[in-house]
């Protein structure tokens, strides 16, 4: 059960962070886009709020842009409400659907820029019955140009405990041999210029271990390599990249965060008794196949070998009750096979039976002394 929570807890965190319709003041933007210089982009951007709020509550849209850092506080690009679009952006920005209908946000960019962004937020604003309440994506949708260098992150990287992990640094339009240097950060912040550096990896020192950390393979993959996860690994993550004679640093305000699940020991537990059972059933099913190939169980006899019995001679005879007797050799000793299932017949004395009971006999049936008993004997095995 564990594993399946976590799972969907996985893929329910792919695309950013999620709203709980009609419940929360949240909202929503894809993380990255990629662009090209003249053409159009489309900025998505969906949000909710408490049911509670009236339905005659004015919504209000709005966008912001950040060059260097998070969007912040900086100057609003486009103001939907009112319809005031910032100069450098003057008939390119278009609304997409309806804020207060649809509770989207959703803007479209034409003729794109090689100076816009690249990192754009978008703000909603509600008044109802005199209360204001208006909340912004920190994250913000990221756009990159097919031309330029710039990094990218996965949004989550799913990890269960003592696995190892490779949490990916994505740099686009590079070539290795022009990479100087990746420095990693690690923490719980939400923007990667609010966590901690953790360590910086050169041509210098690009094998270097720090404990469980390590580059994979400097300067190809950046990626961040972690031995034997724990808990306490479950934190954000983010690189930041830095060219030969360059001085500006590639870096994106999105993260990575790592969920370490921890491993459901009674779902181990199950399974590893189930496997032993099954494995005691298979080695029970062979040996009970090799004890009856070799006959010592479920054995089935055809004849009779070396049975003695004293006072009987085997003897074929026809009475008038018309009995089916095999052909069995008279001897001493009875070592005949028969075809019979294992059952032999025997022609028994019985002189001293008649003599105890012949008045008795001669009453009940007149032909008793030319009367012959058979007994049907089976070894025993």
């Amino acid at each position: 059960m564990g594993v399946i929570k976590f799972l969907l807890l996985f893929f329910s965190v792919q695309g950013g962070t999620c709203c709980d319709p009609d419940s929360e003041y949240c909202t929503e933007q894809q993380g990255t886009i990629t662009v090209e210089v003249g053409g159009s982009v489309t900025l998505p951007c969906t949000f909710s709020y408490p049911k509670k709020s009236d339905s005659s509550s004015e919504v209000k849209v709005y966008w912001r842009e950040g060059k260097t850092s998070p969007c912040g506080n900086n100057p609003f690009i486009y103001n939907h409400t009112e319809n005031q679009t910032h100069n450098d952006y003057s008939g390119r920005i278009f609304m997409v659907g309806n804020p207060k209908e649809q509770r989207t946000a959703t803007i479209r960019i034409q003729n794109l820029r090689r100076s816009d962004g690249p990192m754009f937020c978008c703000r909603v604003e509600i008044r109802n019955n005199g209360k204001k309440e208006q909340w912004q994506n920190s994250h913000g949708t990221f756009i990159h140009f097919k031309d330029q260098v710039s990094v990218e992150h996965r949004n989550v990287v799913p990890a269960i405990m003592g696995e190892d992990i490779a949490i990916p640094c994505y740099v686009h339009n590079k070539s290795a041999d022009t990479i100087q240097e990746v420095t990693w950060r690690i923490g719980t912040g939400d923007l990667c210029s609010e966590i901690n550096i953790f360590s910086t990896w050169t041509n210098n020192n690009k094998s270097k271990h720090i404990e469980r950390w390590s580059i994979v393979k400097f300067p190809k993959d950046l990626s961040l390599h972690v031995r034997n996860v724990t808990p306490s690994d479950s934190q954000r993550y983010c690189c930041e990249v830095k060219r030969k004679l360059r001085t500006a640093v590639s870096i994106t305000t999105h993260l990575t965060e790592v969920l370490v699940e921890a491993e459901d020991t009674s779902q181990t537990t199950l399974i590893i008794a189930s496997a032993v059972v099954l494995l005691l059933v298979i080695i029970l099913c062979v040996i009970f196949i090799v004890l009856k190939k070799k006959g010592i169980i479920c054995r089935k006899e055809t004849g009779m070998k070396n049975y003695k019995a004293a006072g009987i001679s085997p003897k074929l005879h026809s009475n008038s009750m018309n009995m089916n007797v095999p052909n069995v050799e008279h001897n001493d000793m009875l070592s005949g096979q028969e075809d019979s299932g294992g059952v032999v017949y025997a022609h028994l004395n019985v002189t001293s039976l008649q003599q105890g009971s012949a008045n008795q006999n001669k009453k009940n049936n007149p032909e008793s002394d030319s009367q012959v008993l058979y007994a049907a004997i089976r070894p025993n095995l």
